[in-house]
């Protein structure tokens, strides 16, 4: 075990809330405190993302997210 990887689609855009769009950063920085904390800053945390400019716009307050986390993995297999 080397971190988690978030798959969650899509915030806000799907079955979601708009409260989604700031609680998903809030998840990731609970998530690296609780890593910090427990002596595994090592440990990753990615997410999914979608690459459709509308639900990436929408769901994913991006430049929030990325002060905590190690990468995005943008998704494209379902974009029409």
């Amino acid at each position: 075990f080397d971190g988690v990887d978030l798959d969650w689609e899509f915030p806000f855009t799907r079955q979601g809330t708009a409260a989604d769009y700031v609680n998903y950063p809030l998840l990731c920085e609970a998530l690296r405190l609780a890593f910090d904390v427990a002596g595994k800053s090592d440990w990753l945390i990615t997410i999914q993302a979608s690459i459709n400019s509308y639900d990436l716009a929408e769901g994913y307050d991006m430049m929030a997210i990325a002060t905590h986390i190690d990468w995005f993995n943008m998704m494209s297999y379902d974009i029409h």
